[in-house]
């Protein structure tokens, strides 16, 4: 699956007649943006992320619709399709299965648990869509995020050795 568009449907909250509130529609597209940066990041291997993305569609006809197009370098043909793919496929695993892809990182993981930050508060309902396959994102994917992530775990011990340089802000 080499897509290089995403679909993001977004449903406000009752209280506020399904509308999506200003600040919880940014927030959101910059959770997606933050997981498809990390995503890509996770990829390429690289510290900077080089894709940007264009909506190519826009519709606030009950539920809101935000369509994105992946755009790379020219260098980096199947990148933009394989960064929507990955994405797509990873929260699909984590909200179906409660496991994450194996390549999937400690701050890729994180990255994906913000997409499920504004949910309750004023987005009551979050799809993303590939290829008219689709995915909706709930609360579960923090809690299978950080079943995947285990518990922080906490111990006394000593260290030893010498320290080269200290850096303090």
């Amino acid at each position: 699956m080499h897509t290089e568009t995403l679909k993001l449907r977004l449903r406000g909250a009752a209280h506020d007649n399904e509308h999506v509130r200003l600040n919880a529609f940014i927030g959101q597209l910059d959770a997606l943006l933050n997981a498809l940066n990390r995503t890509e990041c996770m990829l390429s291997g690289n510290e900077r992320a080089t894709l940007h993305y264009r909506v190519t569609d826009l519709s606030h006809s009950s539920p809101a619709t935000i369509t994105l197009s992946a755009v790379g370098p020219e260098d980096a043909s199947n990148l933009p399709g394989k960064v929507i793919s990955t994405l797509f496929g990873g929260v699909k695993m984590l909200m179906e299965q409660g496991k994450a892809p194996q390549e999937f990182d400690r701050s890729t993981l994180e990255a994906y648990k913000g997409l499920a930050g504004p949910l309750k508060r004023s987005i009551s309902s979050l799809t993303i869509i590939v290829n008219e396959t689709e995915c909706e994102v709930t609360s579960g994917l923090s809690r299978a995020i950080d079943d995947v992530l285990g518990p922080d775990v906490l111990a006394n011990g000593t260290l030893k050795g010498e320290l080269e340089a200290i850096n303090i802000h």
